[in-house]
């Protein structure tokens, strides 16, 4: 009895998200923004069609897929939508992986290491792998100075003319409130413009870290000079080993001084084998389209060879069998003079964007997947 009351709850509450959806489905058919299509010169199908198949996929995968227009759902010639994995079934199935590790009787969870952004320094640092050095850790109305070993007003920041560093959020994600920071005498640049201490101690409120500046490769720079334009490798425990699952690029775009996707960026597919950019790069959902050119520098996509690419994707490899507990992570890595800097780790890496880029890789996450594991015996 109580199976079947479990059963019917789950049935309502299913109809209920549906149906609270509908509204988000009818704005990704009416919108002119949402609904742009990424390949408007190719015959596409009717408004009405293009509704009843987001309907579908939100009943079947209790999921607005935001990303219909990325993914070429809307053109006539067809895509398999049966070779794309829905998000909510992706989320779930990676966080299945993420969030338990089991060491004999026993379970904890490791992604903190990588949520934390300090502790991700001290794990790297600790380990030898090249990231951005953290010189301060401010909470609240204080910082604590590592160079110095002294926990300071947060004022004092105002003392450390020449100052040049990137300012992070602890435990925020997708480049929420990062700013790069530039002390000069007694006054501060942010993003270029000068402000008052009063309006960075707001900006300061819910924890941040204060990184050095690194400087990127001179190549990378070719693409976009304005922002650090990392590459988002995503490797996967896979029995003993670490694979590579993919490997894509990020550009920033129109004078943002970063280059995430959601804050306007570009994405784009490296290939595996040769290191050499894709020849589409896209806007997220929204955004814009498609291109082949940087808009700003007019740098040619198609062909463009990053530097230490393999070397990157060697670290990535090495850096993850050090992290037994965490099953897959998307890394954030800088390319510098003298090679691959690791900026973030991500347990909570999205399998959408690879999909707008690489196509359909429901069956690839799958097999890399494996089954669920309850960690090994000490």
């Amino acid at each position: 009895m109580i199976s079947i009351l479990k059963r019917i709850n789950r049935f309502i509450r299913r109809w209920l998200f549906v149906v609270s959806r509908i509204g988000s489905v009818t704005r990704l058919v009416t919108d002119p923004k949402m609904a742009r299509s990424y390949y408007p010169e190719e015959p596409r199908k009717s408004k009405t069609r293009v509704w009843l198949e987001l309907m579908s996929w939100l009943v079947k995968h209790t999921d607005v897929n935001a990303f219909y227009y990325a993914y070429g759902f809307d053109l006539k010639k067809g895509v398999n939508q049966d070779e794309y994995i829905a998000y909510n079934e992706f989320k779930a199935l990676r966080n299945s992986r993420n969030n338990v590790y089991w060491i004999g009787a026993h379970n904890t969870g490791y992604i903190c290491l990588l949520k934390d952004k300090y502790a991700f320094y001290l794990l790297l640092s600790g380990l030898g792998y090249p990231t951005p050095k953290v010189v301060g850790v401010c909470i609240g109305d204080r910082i604590d100075w590592l160079d110095t070993r002294t926990t300071e007003a947060a004022d004092s920041i105002m003392k450390r003319a020449g100052l040049r560093a990137f300012c992070k959020t602890l435990l925020g994600e997708s480049a929420e409130g990062a700013f790069p920071c530039h002390v000069d005498k007694e006054q501060i640049l942010l993003d270029g413009a000068s402000i008052t201490f009063a309006e960075l101690a707001k900006r300061f409120e819910g924890g941040f870290i204060i990184q050095e500046l690194i400087e990127q490769h001179p190549r990378m720079a070719e693409l976009y000079p304005t922002s650090i334009n990392t590459l988002r490798i995503t490797t996967i425990r896979k029995g003993d080993d670490v694979i590579l699952f993919s490997a894509a690029q990020r550009i920033g775009a129109s004078e943002l001084t970063r280059d995430n996707w959601a804050a306007g960026g570009l994405f784009g597919a490296i290939d595996e084998r040769t290191g050499r950019l894709a020849r589409e790069f896209k806007y997220q959902p929204g955004s814009g389209g498609i291109i082949t050119r940087h808009p700003q520098t007019g740098v040619v996509f198609e062909g463009f060879e990053i530097p230490y690419f393999h070397e990157a994707v060697a670290m990535a490899r090495e850096l993850h069998s050090f992290l037994y507990g965490i099953h897959s992570i998307g890394w954030d890595v800088a390319i510098t003079r003298t090679g691959p800097t690791f900026i973030e780790g991500n347990d909570n890496w999205t399998i959408s964007a690879y999909q707008a880029v690489e196509g359909g890789l429901k069956a690839k996450f799958l097999d890399a997947l494996g089954p669920a594991e309850r960690g090994v015996s000490c």
